[in-house]
């Protein structure tokens, strides 16, 4: 009886997962880009491109967690870079891309010599930077 039991249980829940009236489910809004593996790749043929970068090492978007926010983190190697320029150069490279969400901005710089600077955090929101960010370069192409 016990095993009659859970048959019928199971072929319940089958008929019911596999019915044409079932919802489809709405996307969920704060999934932004996903995997980002698109955006990301996009960003980085940018950061590529800036002229003291001789390469870049490292693009990731790191998701919000309990404890970090929507953070980009960019590790960059340079060769006679104004750190000031590099520095709005590439928050603007990411305040511009289609990666989503974006909180903060973390940049790491690898000089010629070896030697390594972190740079920002810079806080993308309208609680940090974001409103200059907005004026300067206009609104974000995505939410």
């Amino acid at each position: 009886m016990k095993h009659l039991v859970l048959l019928v249980a199971a072929l319940w829940l089958a008929s019911a997962c596999s019915s044409p009236e079932a919802p489809t489910p709405e996307p969920d809004p704060d999934a932004g880009c996903g995997d980002c593996a698109t955006e990301l790749a996009a960003l980085e043929a940018s950061l590529a491109e800036l002229p003291s970068v001789t390469a870049v090492r490292r693009v990731v978007h790191q998701r919000r967690t309990p404890t970090n926010s929507d953070t980009v983190s960019v590790e960059l190697e340079v060769d006679g870079a104004d750190l000031d320029t590099l520095q709005d150069e590439v928050v603007r490279l990411v305040w511009v891309s289609e990666v989503t969400p974006v909180s903060w901005v973390d940049v790491a710089v690898k000089r010629a010599d070896g030697s390594i600077e972190a740079l920002g955090p810079f806080n993308l929101t309208g609680d940090g930077d974001g409103v200059e960010y907005e004026e300067r370069w206009g609104p974000r192409p995505v939410s």
